[in-house]
């Protein structure tokens, strides 16, 4: 129970992307236009956990920090996060 509050603090300070409020609908429901932005993801092979997730991590981050076609860090670097399938 601790560990998932903590979490949960930790992903509410990620960074958002803007949006506006195009419509309310019933139930809560909101339809949203994005703002354009930018996100490095990969696909990687692995069992477990910490495996995949660090080396999933260590690819995105060398994209990030400049081990990419261009050679140089993205425009605007995007937060970190990830998920598992």
């Amino acid at each position: 129970y601790g560990t998932g509050i903590y979490f949960w603090r930790e992903t509410e300070k990620l960074e958002r992307p803007s949006y506006h409020v195009i419509a309310k609908l019933t139930n809560g429901v909101e339809v949203r236009r994005y703002e354009p932005y930018m996100i490095a993801e990969t696909t990687v092979n692995g069992t477990g956990f910490r495996e995949p997730t660090a080396s999933g991590f260590r690819a995105c981050a060398e994209y990030i920090f400049g081990k990419n076609v261009k050679k140089q860090p993205p425009p605007q670097l995007p937060s970190l996060g990830w998920s598992s399938l």
